[in-house]
């Protein structure tokens, strides 16, 4: 395999490593994947009872001691935000 142009092997010491590795693609893939068809379902729906929404972890979630948590907060509900 070549990456940046160097051939590169990966050679694992136990083969249960590739296979727990290739498992935890999967199931992060398959994450992402629910998750962004999810917000994709709930906007195409158009209620906003059901919608999907940022508002409620940006507003909340973000400890106070982050230096840009008034852009975060100001961020919540924003439409550009939420698309």
């Amino acid at each position: 395999m070549d990456v940046f142009g160097r051939t590169t092997t990966f050679e694992y010491s136990e083969h249960w490593v590739g296979y727990s590795l290739f498992i935890l693609r999967l199931v992060m893939g398959w994450t992402l994947f629910q998750g962004g068809v999810t917000k994709l379902v709930t906007y195409i729906d158009g209620d906003p009872e059901t919608g999907w929404t940022a508002a409620g972890y940006l507003a909340n979630a973000i400890p106070a001691s982050d230096p840009f948590i008034g852009v975060w907060s100001n961020s919540a509900g924003s439409p550009l935000i939420e698309m």
